[in-house]
């Protein structure tokens, strides 16, 4: 009878699970499938290009006008970048320089330890330039070769686009 009972009881929980799920659950179910299907993409190594304008002081023409994107990747393996610099106003006319490599992130600077810095790296690997990222703003200020604020009055800020 025991045996009866208990088999009885799991075909009424195979049959309840059969019903139709209640809205609630529906949607539960939809949300759960929109994750998975994002953790697939990121699984997949999908990456997110995020770009800052703005230009910078020249000492041998009117301004520089830099485009900087960046990637992001869900392994966090690689960062790529790419740099577009176009020099405005020179005799000769505008000059386009156009750079890609990998990025680094590292924390803490002269004054802001917890300061978040991007370094790009050319494709040897070597330092080209560093910006810091403003705390709780979309801009990025490039800093001198030395990875410290450059003293001046003129605007050294990208902005997030």
């Amino acid at each position: 009878m025991n045996k009866n009972f208990l088999l009885a009881l799991g075909m009424a929980g195979i049959l309840a699970s059969c019903d139709a799920p209640t809205s609630e659950t529906a949607n539960e179910e939809s949300s759960l499938e929109k994750i998975n299907e994002a953790d697939h993409v990121l699984a997949e190594g999908a990456s997110t290009w995020t770009t800052y304008e703005g230009s910078i002081p020249c000492a041998s023409c009117s301004e520089i006008q830099m485009t900087l994107r960046i990637e992001s990747k869900a392994d966090k393996t690689e960062r790529e970048y790419t740099l577009t610099e176009v020099y405005k106003g020179r005799q000769e006319g505008d000059r386009t320089v156009e750079s890609k490599g990998t990025y680094e992130v590292s924390y803490g600077m002269e004054g802001d330890q917890g300061a978040m810095l991007i370094t790009l790296l050319d494709e040897n690997g070597n330092p080209v330039n560093t910006f810091l990222q403003e705390k709780d703003s979309n801009n990025f200020i490039l800093l001198d070769k030395n990875k410290k604020m450059i003293k001046s009055d003129l605007n050294y800020t990208l902005t997030k686009k």
